[in-house]
């Protein structure tokens, strides 16, 4: 009965072989109860072969796998064995040089799919002009790289139309864009020399005509094109003289507005406004100092202070690029505070406010140059008091022109890095101790103020959560772009120093004039649109027991 079994299985292995079905042919020939059959040694010599034949076959398509499997059942049979080991060695070496090759491809795809991406469409196309183009990714990112160059050469030619058209903020977004797709066009250079020196042109005449205000948004419209080349650095020193002469001049400082009236007139020798304006500024110096020395002037035995340019190199005044204070028994009021009579009457605005504002929180407003940062609970608290492990002065920020700088007295991080000194720009993350973090910001370029916000582990008295380093006014409202929210605002509000006194007024609508301001008395409920504030003197208390609420 089991010969019978065996010869049957014998019969369908060869029925299976004949029909070409391999594997099953293989199953049942190599069964250990027909080793040695004399039918079953004939019938794997024959499946040995074909075996050997159609490894031959996987492996000449690539089907490497498949064809190492298949020579492993030949080698069940015995036979050819010399013939099997040297076409597995072949085999073998193939499927790894194809690896190699295919992950060389993957790595060169990668690094031009990333050239690409990064604007270079020439490195790209370097890249792919070896590789075959059966290859689908291949096809993909050439017509990727074929597309970039098209839609760049579009918008290059649209940023030149735009420059003649005098169009130059849109000229501006429109090579960026092109930029971006393709940075080693050769356009690039001409194209960038061009519309920088239009932009530069159109700033260096809006300063020489007395438009400040128009000379920095032209100029800000470059962002980052042009920023080595010399002609926009000449005119980012004119238009830093401008906005230090015009910051000086609104915060009564007339000395320094002279000296940057200067080094803007060595700049722009053609500029009429700036030598009348110099010529006017002298004259008001000349009969301030005459009126001093009359009888309207100090009593005798005072210390007499002149204003006139001869009297620059004798005061300490803001120089640029220092955090200068003047020595004391000097007497720095401006020709305003004189014109108003600050000083004499009303009481001196603090330096430091609190704003309470109904359902909008707690602000503190800092009105100096300075202002320093330290642990709450301390025997002379700072400016900002934080509830903190920090030391009791640890920082300090300090404001020049409408640049704020980061002064630490021990090492902090700022964006993650560590630092003692630090240039700070808008969003800058600032890490003082472990409960001692904010975020700087500069919310609007229409006013030199800036704002710390608070991390909510940070804690200050009276639970304020922001900090504006108030310059020359600040917004109030509900957008982002304000120094102070309130969102029950119906329209944005200004906050503004005027004469020594604090003012607040409806913000200016396209072409409407400036309403009227009010005073803010300090510590009087006020309200104007919708919004119902105090103001109140800030005084943290000094102390050095455990924390106390100020």
């Amino acid at each position: 009965m089991f010969g019978r079994l065996r010869f049957l299985r014998l019969k369908t292995a060869e029925h299976a072989l004949r029909d070409g079905q391999l594997d099953e042919a293989h199953r049942l020939a190599s069964a250990a109860d027909l080793a040695g059959h004399s039918r079953a040694v004939e019938l794997l010599k024959e499946l040995t072969a074909r075996l050997i034949e159609r490894a031959e076959s996987h492996a000449s398509e690539d089907r490497f796998v498949e064809a190492l499997a298949d020579l492993q059942k030949a080698e069940t049979g015995g036979i050819m064995a010399e013939r099997i080991a040297e076409l597995r060695r072949n085999i073998e070496a193939v499927s790894a040089a194809t690896e190699r090759a295919a992950h060389q491809q993957g790595v060169r795809l990668a690094a031009a799919r990333a050239r690409l991406e990064a604007g270079s469409v020439a490195a790209g196309r370097r890249l792919l002009d070896d590789a075959p183009l059966q290859d689908q990714e291949v096809r993909r990112l050439k017509e990727e790289a074929d597309r970039r160059a098209a839609e760049a050469a579009t918008q290059f030619q649209r940023a030149g139309k735009m420059i003649d058209q005098k169009h130059l903020a849109a000229a501006v977004a429109c090579f960026r864009r092109a930029r971006t797709l393709h940075a080693d066009s050769p356009i690039v250079a001409g194209l960038e020399g061009r519309l920088c020196k239009a932009v530069v042109d159109n700033t260096v005449t809006a300063l020489r005509d007395g438009h400040l205000s128009r000379a920095e948004e032209t100029l800000s419209c470059l962002a980052d094109v042009g920023r080595h080349d010399p002609a926009r650095r000449e005119a980012e020193d004119m238009v830093h003289a401008a906005r230090a002469a015009r910051g000086a001049f609104r915060s009564g400082n007339y000395e320094t507005t002279i000296q940057e009236l200067i080094r803007l007139d060595r700049l722009l020798p053609k500029s009429v406004w700036i030598k009348k304006t110099l010529q006017d500024l002298r004259g008001a110096s000349d009969v301030l100092a005459s009126l001093r020395a009359g009888p309207l002037g100090p009593p005798s035995g005072h210390q007499q202070v002149g204003t006139g340019p001869g009297t620059a190199s004798r005061r300490a005044g803001k120089a640029r690029g220092s955090l200068a204070v003047s020595p004391p028994g000097i007497e720095t009021r401006s020709l305003t505070a004189y014109a108003v009579g600050e000083g004499h009457g009303a009481p001196a605005l603090p330096e430091r406010l609190l704003l309470l504002i109904e359902g909008g929180g707690s602000y503190l407003l800092l009105r100096g140059d300075r202002a320093t940062i330290g642990r709450a609970v301390a025997s002379k608290p700072p400016d900002i008091p934080i509830y903190s492990d920090l030391a009791e002065h640890h920082a300090e920020l300090g404001r020049i022109d409408q640049d704020y700088f980061l002064i630490a007295s021990r090492e902090v991080t700022v964006g993650g890095k560590p630092t003692r000194h630090h240039l700070l720009r808008d969003g800058d993350r600032v890490v003082l101790g472990r409960k001692a973090k904010f975020t700087f910001r500069l919310p609007s370029r229409k006013s030199a103020s800036a704002i710390i916000d608070l991390s909510d582990s940070s804690k200050l008295p009276h639970d304020v959560r922001r900090v504006v380093l108030f310059a020359d006014h600040a917004v109030v409202g509900s957008g982002r772009n304000v120094h102070i929210g309130c969102p029950t605002c119906t329209r944005e509000l200004v906050l503004l120093v005027r004469e020594g006194r604090l003012w607040i007024r409806p913000a200016s609508r396209p072409g409407e004039s400036a309403p009227p301001a009010e005073l803010v008395e300090l510590g009087q409920s006020m309200e104007i649109e919708g919004m119902g504030f105090v103001v109140k003197t800030w005084e943290p208390q000094a102390t050095t027991g455990r924390k106390k609420r100020v």
